[in-house]
């Protein structure tokens, strides 16, 4: 836990390197559990790695932080199967994405404002998703990318401004609920190829 927007961590790699890593194993027993990161600022540079990648962290909090200016993803979670929580925080002007989600269930991500990133929010292999409440805005290709989604729910979130369409739903998803506000002109959401 940081002090604020005052405690920095700064990445300065130009090999591609993550500014935090949160590393269990796959196997049963061998994720690690209950991990909490908050409170700070995490800084990076085009030629840097994502803000905070997580493996197999379940329970997994990330809350409270201002993460912006990496070369990769704000935040990435893979495999961090139970209940990854996401919220309250400050992410912009990543390279790839925002937040990128593969893997998990039973995610919420909400309350966090996001502008600029490459896509917003990224969800692949991913079901019993809540997002809500988020604002996001300005992105490089979609607000939301969802592939693979399955039973969750999008709600209240205010999307604006993309190059491409605001949401995607991609082939292989299913029993989305989707409710949203868009704003402006470019606010299209796609749904393509999905069961339901």
């Amino acid at each position: 836990m940081g002090a604020g927007s005052g405690t920095i961590l700064l990445n300065t790699s130009k090999e591609g390197k993550n500014t935090i890593e949160l590393t269990g194993q796959e196997g049963e027993g061998k994720s690690i559990w209950r991990v909490q990161v908050s409170n700070m600022h995490l800084k990076g540079n085009e030629t840097c790695g994502h803000a905070i990648f997580a493996s197999y962290v379940d329970e997994i909090f990330l809350s409270e932080m201002w993460i912006d200016h990496h070369g990769k993803t704000g935040l990435h979670l893979y495999h961090c199967t139970e209940n990854p929580r996401i919220s309250d925080n400050n992410i912009a002007y990543n390279k790839e994405n925002g937040v990128f989600i593969d893997g998990c269930h039973d995610v919420v991500i909400s309350a966090n404002q996001m502008e600029e990133n490459g896509i917003g929010i990224c969800l692949q292999n991913v079901w019993n998703a809540t997002i809500t409440g988020n604002n996001i805005d300005d992105h490089i290709q979609y607000c939301i990318y969802c592939d693979k989604v399955l039973g969750s729910i999008i709600t209240a979130n205010m999307l604006e401004n993309s190059n491409d369409a605001c949401m995607l739903i991609d082939e292989g998803c299913s029993g989305i609920t989707v409710t949203v506000i868009f704003l402006e002109d470019l606010g299209i959401c796609a749904i393509k190829g999905t069961r339901e």
